[in-house]
């Protein structure tokens, strides 16, 4: 009797055992549910190889998404620990294609910015991989929803991806947008693993979590049309203007001390104009954005 008494013990102590272990990878399996049987217009992860449904501005994006860890052919020390082959590094030159070599860079100088498609928030928390470097002028991520900066996360110089989340549960069902930024000529911005969570995953800590808004997202006045963008853009879009018009004005003095014609500025000032352009990024774009 004894014997079959510690033979039924052990076997509801298995059995508990194995109900606590199932129970423990349920609550792990649904801890980070992503948004099921959503086809998004853009892409959330890169892994095409392609920026679809961004749309860019400036020069910062022009080589992406970059392919694998490009800093690791250079033999940087840190690891990039993005997500799958494709992700977003503005400072790297390398997506595969003919003609480039692993490990190339196109620098920190370019800036830009790359904004999603247009989507319907209606999952309570948005999360992704960001990291990268920046100055003075923010690198980061924003979220912009009828046409308010609502979140805002800053790439805090970190070369190793970071997974940020976002709390966004008082925006469901609004129209919202991504962008991605990149103002510093002296920074880069790194991204990927877009995802839209209808839960947190259980080893999410606090300081992960990103439910207010913050002081630069509350700051940022609404730009006209489509995009609300930050005082930065407006300052680096100022300073470009400013750059062409000296040089078109240096044109115009050094002209007059050669003694041309009329149409000899012309076709000189157009000429420098459309270097300035080339040099300075798409004005053409600021005048549909003003």
């Amino acid at each position: 009797m004894k014997h079959d008494s510690v033979t039924c013990v052990n076997t509801r102590f298995a059995a508990s055992r194995a109900v606590l272990v199932i129970a423990v990878a349920f609550l792990f399996s649904t801890g980070n549910s992503q948004e099921k049987g959503m086809v998004r217009a853009f892409t959330t992860d890169f892994e095409e190889g392609t920026l679809r449904g961004w749309t860019t501005v400036f020069d910062a994006f022009k080589f992406q998404p970059t392919l694998d860890d490009n800093p690791a052919v250079r033999r940087r020390a840190q690891v990039s620990q993005h997500q799958g082959r494709y992700w977003i590094n503005t400072y790297e030159k390398y997506q595969g294609l003919p003609g480039q070599k692993a490990g190339e860079t196109q620098g920190e100088a370019p800036i830009g910015y790359m904004y999603s498609e247009e989507f319907i928030i209606n999952t309570p928390y948005i999360s992704f991989l960001i990291g990268g470097s920046d100055d003075d002028v923010p690198c980061g991520v924003a979220l912009q929803v009828e046409n308010n900066r609502v979140r805002q996360a800053r790439s805090k110089d970190m070369k190793t991806l970071q997974r940020i989340y976002w709390e966004v549960s008082p925006y469901r069902g609004q129209k919202a947008r991504i962008i991605v930024e990149d103002y510093a000529t002296n920074g880069h911005i790194s991204f990927d693993d877009l995802q839209f969570l209808t839960q947190l995953p259980l080893n999410v800590l606090p300081s992960q979590i990103e439910g207010e808004q913050t002081a630069a997202a509350a700051a940022s006045p609404v730009a006209p049309k489509e995009l609300n963008l930050p005082p930065a853009h407006a300052q680096a879009l100022e300073a470009l203007a400013q750059q062409a018009q000296a040089a078109q004005k240096a044109v115009s003095e050094e002209l007059e001390k050669q003694g041309l014609g009329e149409l000899a500025k012309q076709m000189e000032a157009e000429k420098r104009s459309n270097q300035i352009q080339d040099a300075s990024g798409t004005l053409a774009f600021v005048t549909k954005m003003v």
